[in-house]
């Protein structure tokens, strides 16, 4: 039976079936079941026995005493025959919240040669404003209840109060509005789809209340559970037990995103390959793997489970947990969501844990903005995970917002915190705390908060390449807050970072920070020391550094054996250092003192000439790149040259991307980073521009090197980027045969029709249709 067959209703009204068993207590032996009642039509099954020759039974509605149903001289013991169906169209008064129902019973007075006076029942209350029970809509129970299909047209209903589908098609017309108290249980084969196809996200039908719709069992892509619904009041979704189901295109709650999380969608049980896209406010919650989650602007995003795709969407926060999942080109805006009517703090920006059960993550390109207008001590990311990569996301402020809280929260084992660009956080740009080890922090950008990377206990961490300017309190601060209790600050490698304009540029708090290597760092330009080791920090190793125009001075050390040079490496370049190298080793001849109680020394400072770099070409323009998410174009690629013009080797410390556009750009081909130019060397460097969404993006290339006059070089790189045409999937301006090919592979393999929605005939969704629609522009060309 086709859906639009069902769609008959000659009072023109929206029906639902209703379960729910009334009994009669009197006879005791007639049961009456309501099926379905919304205040203009009841379906009943009525069972009566013993039934006998000779015998009657009526179903009689009170208040104008239409006889409903009757049966009479039906065999005892004949379940089938016992029962009957019956709908009951009527309509109920204006503003009566029930109808009654009563049954008679009759036997056969052979001496009046009529029925007797009947035994009556008493009175059964049907409710007319509440809808609940088991709809059954296909052709088989269509028969039985002799009626054409229940179907929502846009009228106002009366409440729905545990209501099961079991099969055929429920069409909910655009317009709708449909009051929820309770469940709305739609079970696979059921379908409940609105009645348009081609509804838009302004005509939807409405669900409001406090109430839950309930989608289970589903394995179907190509018709999405839920689609052009507006969730009003506190009416949620759930997914339960779902395997390639999608859910688009539906407004949860108000237009404004943040403003409610009580309306949800929640999948969850056996649940896999869901779809999620376009949907708007409230929160969505998936736990379920192999599931794509895309374009949905929400208060608040949850997915947990393995092997998830989330990307593109909006959000005031994120949680996740699981491995293997892709987090990429999300934008948050952290700031206050409504629940109860409150301001609510819906967590870090980006959160996720699960120690080893979340490993194998990629979090990437995701913005990550505060616009909190109070002070707030929130993490814009935290991660409490183990093996997983962080990869160029881009934290800051909105709007000029003082944002108090921190930046990126690292607690775990093995990750890789690399080429993220953290502007302007106020307490911390990267926190690493609670067993942080083993992770690699570098090529990151950290200016304008109050710590720029924050150790408060690890080992073996890795932190290089990393770019940190203008941090109020330091550059990199190793902070053992609980020497007795931790793990410790130890056998951590700091080498190659650029930290400038902060107050300290590395400094030691507390005791028992030892056995750390510091090394081939820039330290420059800082109001406080350059390096600052406090008492009871021991054995750790500085050398290949260069301080230089530190006010308070390069270095202090009141600690405990601390080695700031290196026989085969040599000590740290220093600018105040006043002594010569007349044998012209490059070390100096005297030792350098290093301030402090210590009583250090740096034996062998490091002097002589030294680079001199040379970047060409200075700004790099790429040309407009069409954006095609199912033909996708490759990045293009430009190179630039890095010269060392000087008379020894230039090091080049760091090679990274800045700016909030940077995720538009990749760093393709990176061989000079860490590499020293000879002299009259120079090394290539390819960049790509591999943009995602459309419009101009800029961002800087910058080099940091041990060029004494210009260790930071940076160069302006500039793209844009375009849709194609509707319906030019392979981006290559024109309408082509390969477009509508590229349509029928993608239906053909079995992904949803709305899994590539934005770029074919109606701008929506993916169908047979659209490759109909490039045919006729190829026609017309």
């Amino acid at each position: 039976m086709s859906r639009h067959s069902l769609v008959v209703n000659p009072i023109g009204m929206v029906l639902l079936l209703l379960l729910a068993q009334l009994f009669l207590s009197a006879p005791a032996f007639a049961q009456v079941t309501v099926l379905f009642s919304d205040g203009r039509t009841t379906d009943f099954k009525l069972y009566y026995e013993p039934w006998g020759l000779e015998k009657k039974a009526e179903l009689r509605r009170c208040d104008d005493d239409t006889v409903i149903a009757s049966w009479s001289n039906i065999p005892p013991n004949n379940d089938e025959e016992n029962t009957k169906y019956v709908s009951d169209f009527y309509v109920a008064p204006v503003g009566a919240a029930s109808v009654d129902y009563r049954m008679y019973h009759y036997e056969w007075d052979a001496a009046e040669n009529d029925w007797s006076f009947p035994a009556v029942g008493e009175a059964m209350e049907v409710p007319t404003g509440k809808i609940k029970g088991v709809l059954h809509n296909n052709a088989e129970w269509l028969s039985r209840l002799n009626r054409t299909a229940v179907y929502w047209s846009g009228v106002v209903h009366g409440e729905v109060e545990d209501l099961t589908v079991e099969d055929g098609d429920l069409i909910v017309e655009s317009g709708s509005l449909i009051t929820m108290n309770g469940l709305l249980r739609i079970k696979s084969p059921a379908t409940m789809y609105t009645a348009e196809e081609d509804s838009h996200q302004d005509h939807q039908a409405m669900f409001e209340g406090d109430g839950t719709i309930i989608f289970e069992g589903y394995d179907d892509p190509f018709h999405p559970l839920l689609r052009y619904y507006y969730l009003a009041d506190e009416v949620r979704v759930n997914v339960l037990d779902c395997a390639k189901v999608s859910l688009v295109f539906n407004q949860l709650g108000p237009d404004d995103s943040n403003d409610i999380i009580y309306n949800q969608i929640y999948v969850y049980g056996d649940s896999s390959e869901v779809y999620l896209a376009g949907n708007r406010g409230g929160r969505i919650t998936v736990n379920a793997g192999t599931s794509t989650i895309l374009e949905n602007d929400v208060a608040v995003l949850k997915a947990y489970g393995d092997g998830n795709t989330i990307e593109g969407n909006r959000a005031a926060a994120m949680e996740f947990s699981g491995k293997d999942n892709t987090i990429k080109n999300n934008h948050i805006t952290m700031q206050p969501v409504m629940q109860a009517g409150s301001p609510y703090n819906a967590g870090p920006g980006i959160f996720l844990y699960g120690d080893s059960e979340s490993t194998g993550n990629l979090i990437t390109n995701n913005t990550i903005l505060c616009k909190y207008t109070v002070r707030h001590n929130q993490e814009a990311m935290y991660i409490d995970a183990n093996q997983n990569d962080i990869v160029k996301n881009v934290i800051g402020e909105a709007d000029n917002t003082d944002y108090y809280g921190g930046g990126l929260f690292i607690s775990g084992y093995g990750n890789n915190v690399v080429e993220n660009d953290i502007i302007d956080v106020r307490y911390f740009g990267i926190k690493l705390i609670d067993d942080a080890d083993l992770n690699v922090i570098a090529d990151n950008s950290i200016e304008d908060s109050s710590t720029g990377i924050l150790i408060i206990e690890g080992h073996d961490n890795h932190i290089y390449g990393n770019r940190i300017s203008a941090n109020a309190t330091a550059g990199i601060s190793m902070e053992l807050e609980n020497y007795e209790s931790s793990n410790g600050i130890h056998d951590n490698y700091i080498y190659k970072n650029h930290i400038s304009g902060s107050t300290d540029g590395i400094r030691m708090v507390h005791e028992g920070i030892e056995k750390n290597q510091i090394y081939r760092n820039i330290i420059t330009e800082n109001s406080g020391y350059g390096i600052e080791i406090p008492w009871g920090n021991l054995e750790n190793i500085i050398y290949g550094n260069r301080f230089s125009f530190n006010t308070l001075g390069n270095g202090v050390d009141n600690g405990n054996d601390n080695n700031w040079f290196t026989q085969d490496k040599g000590g740290n370049y220093w600018d105040d250092y006043t002594g010569s190298d007349l044998n012209l080793d490059g070390f100096g001849d005297t030792p350098y003192p290093v301030p402090g109680t210590a009583g250090a020394s740096d034996d062998k400072p490091l002097m002589g000439d030294q680079g001199d770099i040379s970047v060409s070409p200075m700004s790099v323009t790429y040309d407009t790149h069409v954006i095609s998410k199912l033909t996708p174009r490759p990045p293009a690629e430009k190179t630039l040259t890095i010269t060392n013009q000087g008379n020894v080797d230039l090091s080049i410390f760091g090679i990274q991307l800045e700016g909030p556009d940077s995720v538009h750009f990749d760093l393709k081909n990176n061989p000079c980073e860490g590499k020293d130019i000879a002299p009259g060397g120079s090394c290539v460097t390819t960049v790509a521009y591999d943009p995602f969404s459309p419009g101009s993006h800029v961002a800087d290339l910058v080099i940091i090197s041990t060029d004494p006059n210009q260790d930071v070089v940076r160069v302006a790189i500039s793209g844009a980027a375009v849709l194609p045409l509707p319906g030019d999937v392979n981006g290559n301006g024109i309408y082509d045969l390969a477009d509508a090919l590229g349509i029928l592979q993608v239906l053909a393999g079995m992904d949803p029709d709305i899994v590539k929605f934005g770029e074919t005939g109606d701008g929506s969704t993916l169908a047979l249709s659209d490759a109909l629609y490039i045919f006729r522009q190829i026609s017309a060309q």
